[in-house]
């Protein structure tokens, strides 16, 4: 296994019909006498050809009987590691993609996106939060992400089930949210969840972003309008996130119930006592 040889199979990106022959080739290469080592070096070698063909390679890794398990502890290892961390992200979704993946996969690649989520930054972050988002669109990927959600809220940290919970805002519903519907499941405190990434600034923006876009689903009705707005006006009233709660109701601007109601001042006359609403008056934020 030259160097040179390698470089030159993995000078595809991993991504097109030709590339898997490449994954064929290295990975018949790699995991026919190959070695943790061996993997390790395709790692160093891929920063120059990408993370996608990285990502395929060590998919096949995982899969195979003879390597799988040093595959999975060599992905739990680069998970902590912030060079690698794009490759176990790229590698677990690809896993939890397979149609015939089994539990223990899914549960292996759950584990390994769960300590990058723990431990990158939040560039990374984002790339989790995406592999999430498109669990999110699944019946066994809601299952997961309920799963960290009820963890983070069980003692874990914060990452992972934060990032499980802003994707689980995104699940395909009706006019109610998915989460405030009675098919979400009961042991998710969705209060304390929001109030939570409401008073963090790495995920205030975002949880804003989708709080106005539930409460934008729903005013076409108002009776379910005003059941999201009173699922939610327990969450807003935090004053520790009081901040964050003013800057929802700057983006409810252009949001009317029925035609009639604007929402932001709805939710305005709600959350700030009248006693001292001329400190915080309600003005739209320049775009």
């Amino acid at each position: 296994m030259r160097d040179p040889l390698l470089q030159w199979l993995m000078s595809g990106n991993g991504s097109g019909e030709g590339d898997a022959r490449t994954v064929d080739a290295i990975a018949a290469l790699t995991l026919r006498h190959g070695t943790a080592e061996h993997l390790t070096r395709l790692s160093l070698l891929a920063r120059t050809a990408g993370k996608e063909l990285l990502s395929a390679l060590m998919l096949r890794a995982v899969q195979d009987e003879h390597a799988g398990s040093r595959a999975w502890g060599i992905l739990y290892n680069w998970a902590s590691a912030q060079e690698h961390a794009s490759t176990v992200v790229g590698t677990c979704l690809r896993m939890l993609d397979t149609p015939d993946v089994t539990s223990s996969q899914a549960r292996m690649a759950m584990v390994r996106l769960r300590r990058v989520a723990n431990a990158s930054r939040e560039s990374i972050q984002s790339e989790v939060l995406s592999a999430f988002e498109k669990q999110a669109h699944t019946s066994p990927g809601v299952d997961r992400l309920v799963t960290e959600v009820r963890a983070w809220q069980s003692g874990r940290p914060r990452g992972a089930g934060a990032a499980a919970f802003l994707a689980l805002m995104t699940v395909p519903g009706g006019v109610t949210p998915w989460l405030l519907s009675d098919e979400a499941p009961a042991e998710v405190d969705v209060t304390r969840a929001l109030q939570d990434l409401l008073g963090h600034t790495e995920t205030a923006p975002i949880t804003i972003d989708r709080l106005t876009g539930w409460i934008r689903q729903s005013a076409a009705e108002p009776d379910c309008y005003a059941r999201v707005r009173d699922r939610l006006l327990p969450a807003l009233r935090d004053q520790k996130i009081f901040k964050a709660s003013f800057s929802l109701m700057q983006a409810l601007f252009d949001v009317t119930v029925d035609g009639r109601t604007d929402a932001a001042e709805d939710f305005w006359g709600r959350l700030v006592d009248n006693r001292v609403r001329g400190a915080f008056p309600l003005t739209r934020t320049s775009a």
